[in-house]
């Protein structure tokens, strides 16, 4: 479509007349008070009220409202993770235990007490003179921006640290995007320390890359080394990654547009936090081959080289435990460093760096450019439309293109021409969403950043477990009981098509029957579809409390746990988003399930969802037990196998776990044994 008939739609679009809302419609705005918000006692000694009006009881579907006060952290908006904030509570028009009432008209309150300074539950300590604090309400399980408000926090006598400067030198590099993201999303954490912090450029959503400071410099104009200092640690707990430290890394150039980066590396893998089965101390590393974007130009006192590509070398992927392969991509980023460039090369080749996240239709992408003439004008052109920029004295420039609130979603190429440089040059980017729901929206290849995984396990453990006194089953990292079923958090996906995909889960469900001495825990499944076939994989582990049961403890980190089978399955798609319900599951690993069942038992049905930024997700209910494929009806033998009956005595009989024939059935409402007939195991 012609760009003359582009500006004539929208100029139909600017004379359509807009229809007023009904003067009887309840507008609902969202605001809050905190009094006070400033001159707050730094130990907590002042409480603080809180109150909210306009916030529809019915809106955001009835789910409510999320309150959080602390930093604002990336586990902000995360529905089942407290981690890291000092207060955080539900507000509901149905409230349970701590939730905040909301009322008919739209109003609630809650008071609190807040200290500047605190140990959050994510193993860091939280300082507000360090990282602002505030109160801070959103949608609870929704990315709509609707119902979000920010009320800053003052405490007395603290005085909050001015930001680093994007013209501060340093090495703004972040390891790798996608694992900043793994991070965040299972519930684990990033300290900095050393003067590293945050990449202050606007710019970058979080979690955001990272600044280092310099520490020496040694260049003749277009080769040397810059050394910079501090250290990024990165712990993901819930799948026992203790420890992963990158320090004090080191910038090569080798004077034909690339280099290397270096660092210490350290990492703790596994086993328990005191005891890590895997360990490497800290080792100097080459962590990365480099090639710059062009060479490195004059910028004031400094010089500034943009590093366009930065790949994972076999020394650093073995210094990772092999997490990624070699070659795999890291993150591009920049050099700024005091010295004095070749000023026979002003720029080098022109070229340009693009965000790797996708950019929101009506938002603005951001483009770095370097490499062309100083002072002359760049044209930016794609089907997004036509920009310039100048580039500045060392023929670098920085620019923001508007995305049009129409563009369609996927990825799209950006030309950049110098008028005086005349050297085309190409980079892509991909818009990633329309409006919620609206019938343009697609799930593209590449394009799944949200979803949902629900499932049961298998009903007639569920029954076994959660039916006894001093028994439970309980949720945590992000998972949810949803009837009778579990909610899993989505962490990440490599979706292709329908029928080939690959979804990461977050979250753990564990069973606790301590009268039975056995605790099993499911934590972060992942669902892999090929065609119709599928299997779901997960980290199980059994720890077993008498050291005389002849169970044995079982951890085992992604284990294939069931084989899937999505023939009989019901798909229930909607714009943006592909889902699976009634997907048929039996077991693969009985030994992940602690031998409780034999390979091929039949498990509760699952259901999946995944789906587009510019999608909503369906609900996909919560009742997988009793579903489509569900194994749980009555008159089912809930007694799993006898060696996981206790050791010292069933139901108070007295007799040895090893005097019990297998045929023998355990009263579960009782404390007496009945002997019969022998009975086929489990199914």
């Amino acid at each position: 479509m012609s760009r003359r008939v582009l500006a004539v739609l929208a100029a139909v679009l600017v004379a359509a007349p807009v229809v007023p809302a009904t003067a009887s419609a309840q507008q609902w705005t969202p605001a809050v008070t905190v009094t006070p918000s400033a001159e707050l006692d730094p130990d907590g000694g002042t409480t603080v009220t809180i109150r909210g009006t306009g916030f529809d009881p019915a809106g955001n579907d009835g789910k409510g409202y999320g309150l959080r006060i602390g930093p604002d952290l990336p586990t902000l908006r995360d529905p089942g993770t407290t981690t890291g904030h000092q207060l955080t509570r539900l507000i509901k028009a149905d409230p349970v235990g701590l939730q905040v009432k909301l009322n008919a008209d739209g109003t609630w309150q809650t008071t609190a007490k807040i200290k500047a300074r605190y140990d959050g539950t994510d193993g860091v300590r939280h300082d507000a003179g360090a990282k602002p604090f505030a109160v801070y309400t959103f949608g609870w399980r929704s990315t709509a921006t609707t119902w979000d408000t920010v009320n800053p926090l003052a405490f007395k006598g603290i005085v909050v640290q001015p930001p680093p400067s994007t013209s501060d030198p340093g090495l703004r590099w972040g390891f790798r995007k996608a694992w900043r993201d793994y991070v965040t999303r299972f519930g684990g954490s990033t300290t900095l320390s050393g003067g590293v912090v945050e990449d202050p450029d606007p710019r970058w959503v979080k979690p955001k890359p990272f600044q280092w400071p310099v520490a020496s410099a040694s260049f003749d104009g277009t080769k040397g080394r810059v050394t910079f200092t501090g250290t990024a640690r990165f712990a993901v707990p819930s799948h026992y990654i203790w420890d992963y430290g990158v320090a004090d890394p080191e910038v090569t150039f080798a004077g034909d547009g690339t280099g290397t980066l270096r660092a210490t590396v350290n990492y703790a893998f596994y086993g328990t936090a005191e005891k890590p089965e895997k360990v490497q101390p800290p080792t100097r590393v080459t962590l990365a081959d480099l090639k710059f974007a062009g060479a490195p130009v004059q910028d004031g006192k400094n010089v500034r080289a943009t590093i366009a590509s930065a790949v994972l070398t076999k020394e650093g992927a073995d210094s990772f435990a092999g997490f990624y392969e070699p070659g795999t991509e890291l993150d591009a980023g920049a050099v700024l460093f005091e010295g004095t460039a070749d000023p026979g090369q002003p720029g080098g080749e022109p070229a340009l760096v693009l965000p790797p996240a996708p950019v929101t239709p009506g938002g603005k992408l951001a483009v770095a450019g370097a490499g062309f003439v100083p002072g002359e004008q760049v044209t930016l052109d794609s089907e997004a439309g036509q920009s310039r920029a100048t580039a500045g004295a060392a023929g670098a420039f920085l620019a923001e293109v508007p995305i049009p609130a129409g563009l369609r979603a996927g990825e799209h190429t950006l030309v950049a021409v110098g008028a005086v440089s005349a050297k085309p040059v190409r980079a892509t980017f991909t818009v990633a969403a329309g409006q919620p729901g609206a019938p343009d929206c697609a799930l593209q290849p590449g394009g799944a950043v949200k979803g949902e995984l629900l499932w049961g396990l298998k009903k007639s453990f569920r029954q076994y477990v959660g039916g006894k006194p001093g028994n439970s089953i309980t949720a945590g990292g992000g998972a949810e009981v949803a009837g009778e079923a579990y909610r899993f958090p989505f962490g990440s996906a490599d979706y292709r098509a329908p029928g080939e995909l690959t979804a990461n889960f977050g979250g753990s469900v564990t069973f606790a029957y301590p009268a039975h001495f056995f605790t099993l825990v499911l934590a972060n499944p992942r669902v892999k579809v090929t065609g119709t076939a599928g299997a779901l994989f997960a980290d199980m582990e059994l720890r077993v409390t008498d050291p005389k049961a002849p169970a044995k403890p079982v951890k085992q980190t992604g284990v294939a746990l069931a084989t899937l089978d999505l023939g009989a399955a019901t798909r229930a798609d909607k714009p943006g988003v592909v889902a699976f319900t009634g997907i048929a599951a039996s077991l693969t690993s009985p030994e992940a399930f602690g031998g409780f069942y034999t390979a091929g038992t039949p498990l509760d049905p699952v259901s999946v969802a995944l789906g587009a930024e510019c999608s909503t997700l369906p609900g996909l209910g919560g009742a997988a037990g009793s579903g489509p494929g569900g194994t749980g009806g009555a008159g089912q033998n809930l007694v799993p196998p006898v060696k996981f009956r206790p050791s010292g005595g069933l139901a108070a009989t007295g007799l040895p776990w090893f005097l019990v024939p297998a045929g023998l059935t355990l009263l579960l409402a009782g404390t007496a044994l009945v002997l019969a007939t022998r009975r086929r195991p489990v199914t």
